[in-house]
C-alpha cells in the first residue's frame, strides 16, 4: 500500500492489513480522511482509491454504477453479504467488536462528563456532519 509509510508513524505495518477487522479500520480512516477533504462527494469516494484524478473518476463512477445497481435490484446486495467467513474470520470480528464495544463504553463515559461540563457539544458535532448526507457530485 502506498499508505504505509503513513500508517507506520501509528504503528501499523504491512502485516496489520491483512487482519480482516484492522483492514475495515484501516480502510474506513482512509476513507474519511478523504471524506475530511473533498466533503461528502464521489471525488471523496474516488479518492479513497487513488489521488490520479483519472484514476480517482473512474473508481468513484464504478463505485456509483455498483450503488445503482443495487438500488435497481437489493437482492444483489444479499448476495455480496451472503459470503461465508472463516473461522479466523469470526474470531478476530469478535475480537475487534468486544475491543469496539469497549471504547464505545469509554467514548460514553468520556461524552457524559463532557456533557456535565459542557464541552460535548463540539466534539459531537464534528462526527455528525456526514451523518446520513447523501454524496453530491462535487
Amino acid at each position: 500500500s502506498i499508505h504505509l509509510p503513513e500508517l507506520a508513524q501509528y504503528g501499523i505495518r504491512r502485516d496489520a492489513l491483512m487482519v480482516p477487522c484492522k483492514n475495515v479500520y484501516i480502510a474506513a480512516w482512509h476513507l474519511r480522511k478523504q471524506v475530511v477533504r473533498y466533503g461528502n462527494t464521489w471525488t471523496a469516494v474516488g479518492a479513497y482509491h487513488s489521488a490520479t484524478p483519472a484514476l480517482r473518476d473512474d473508481y468513484a463512477r464504478r463505485i456509483a454504477a455498483i450503488i445503482g445497481r443495487w438500488q435497481r435490484d437489493p437482492s444483489l446486495i444479499a448476495q455480496v453479504s451472503a459470503a461465508p467467513l472463516s473461522a479466523a474470520d469470526v474470531h478476530v470480528a469478535q475480537s475487534g467488536a468486544a475491543r469496539a464495544g469497549a471504547a464505545q463504553a469509554n467514548r460514553t463515559q468520556t461524552g457524559a462528563a463532557q456533557a456535565e461540563s459542557g464541552q460535548a457539544g463540539a466534539a459531537q458535532a464534528g462526527s455528525a456532519q456526514t451523518g446520513g448526507a447523501q454524496l453530491s457530485s462535487r
